[in-house]
């Protein structure tokens, strides 16, 4: 996270791809799912400094779609039942970062918000807050 204090997004960004295929390698789908925590934080955060393109924004919305998936196949049935919600609320905040995916950030709010209603209701409050970051 040096990296992304100096503004070094480039190195930043590697080192983060660095550390989600070492913890993809080793099976482990928590430390996956806390990698992309940052990784949105962490992207969140250059776009607010202006230092990413919409080719760098769209490039982090698929790097987390693929770790999503790996995390899915390490998982696999028994998965908890938080990631898809918090993958929906990462998504989300990612999308906001773009005005043309607006709607698309609302819709996958709402989907997370309902999600949590009926699967995890330890969720709804961030949910609810993120749907309501939306409405504004």
């Amino acid at each position: 996270m040096l990296a992304l204090a100096r503004g070094d997004v480039q190195a930043c960004m590697g080192a983060l791809r660095q550390v989600s295929a070492g913890e993809a390698a080793q099976k482990q789908d928590g430390l996956l799912r806390n990698m992309c925590l940052v990784w949105t934080d962490a992207t969140l955060a250059m776009h607010a400094a202006e230092r990413l393109d919409q080719r760098e924004l769209d490039g982090a919305r698929a790097e987390l779609e693929a770790v999503r998936d790996a995390i899915k196949a390490i998982a696999g049935p028994d998965a908890p039942p938080w990631y898809p919600i918090q993958f929906l609320i990462l998504c989300a905040r990612l999308l906001t970062t773009t005005p043309g995916t607006l709607d698309q950030a609302a819709d996958s709010a709402a989907q997370a918000l309902d999600r949590a209603r009926v699967e995890y209701p330890d969720l709804i409050p961030e949910c609810g807050r993120l749907l309501g970051e939306q409405a504004r």
